[in-house]
């Protein structure tokens, strides 16, 4: 939907959205300003159905400056430090996780918050000396996620193999049950032990995660180097998606008299539709917003 100067001002005297939120949703209603039609090249027919809800954008807007999920390779800070943000390769356990907070602050999104902080496990499991002090450590870091990054989409990973990293990580998000990150665990009978399985199995039937992901299936499907971010989505690391447009069924069913004409007529048009909106959508982030001409995250791989 467009946006108004009464939503701003809205927005500004609202009495239940924090400083924070408040900043969010001014920035979505900026984006929501421009008509579509005029600044992507929407059809009157595309816009139609966004109009009468049967394609969903997500509230997305329409002045894109940014893809919706970006899933960074956090190995590549590992290996080789940032040299935008000044921070070079981690020696320890403490500049591992410094470093990591420092770039999840960085890392844009839809929601302005990361998505995907990566597979936790494997980054921090060779820099794990002294168990007992490593699990402060890690236990602090989840805390501080949570209370820093305030969404429910930020996600993180571990497994599939049993590490001392993965086994922290699950202790300390039965102890904190805070709600962020959202965590899933890449599963493989062949490859997860059967105690790291059950710690996991424990922790999300105590705290709701992590969740369980084939990873096999998931491998055989995206590679090797993917992740499960935001609402479980699968997306290649070092990627990510650019929107996440879909259609409403039940609005689109509402709008046909039968089963045939649903099928065979409405949701084809439909379809046709939102991918082009898509495609608009995906050539401005591209070409006009220069978000991958100036993002230190695609310049430093």
């Amino acid at each position: 939907m467009l946006a108004s100067l009464q939503d701003i001002l809205d927005t500004v005297k609202s009495n239940t959205l924090t400083y924070q939120q408040k900043l969010m949703c001014l920035g979505n209603i900026a984006e929501r300003l421009f008509d579509p039609r005029e600044l992507l090249g929407y059809t009157d027919e595309e816009w139609q159905f966004l109009q009468n809800q049967m394609i969903c954008d997500l509230n997305e807007g329409y002045a894109i400056y940014r893809p919706r999920y970006i899933l960074p390779d956090y190995n590549v800070y590992i290996e080789k430090g940032c040299e935008f943000l000044e921070l070079p390769a981690p020696k320890n356990l403490d500049e591992a996780l410094d470093g990591l907070l420092i770039l999840y602050s960085h890392v844009p999104s839809i929601t302005t918050f990361p998505v995907y902080i990566g597979r936790l496990d494997v980054l921090l499991d060779p820099f794990i000396t002294d168990e007992e002090q490593d699990y402060i450590k890690i236990k602090r870091f989840l805390n501080h996620v949570d209370k820093t990054v305030p969404d429910s989409f930020c996600h993180a990973n571990i497994g599939p193999y049993d590490t001392k990293a993965g086994r922290l990580i699950l202790k300390a998000v039965i102890e904190l049950e805070a709600p962020t990150p959202n965590m899933t665990i890449r599963y493989d009978k062949s490859k997860t032990s059967r105690e790291f399985a059950e710690l996991a199995a424990k922790a999300c039937l105590l705290v709701s995660k992590p969740s369980f992901a084939n990873d096999a299936y998931y491998i055989s499907d995206l590679g090797e180097q993917y992740g499960i971010a935001s609402c479980y989505n699968a997306l290649p690391e070092c990627g990510g998606a650019y929107t996440l447009t879909r259609l409403r069924l039940g609005t689109i069913a509402r709008a046909c008299k039968t089963v045939d004409e649903m099928v065979n007529e409405l949701l084809p048009r439909v379809a046709k539709c939102a991918l082009s909106t898509m495609d608009k959508r995906h050539k401005f982030v591209v070409e006009e917003s220069n978000f991958f001409n100036t993002s230190f995250l695609e310049k430093e791989g």
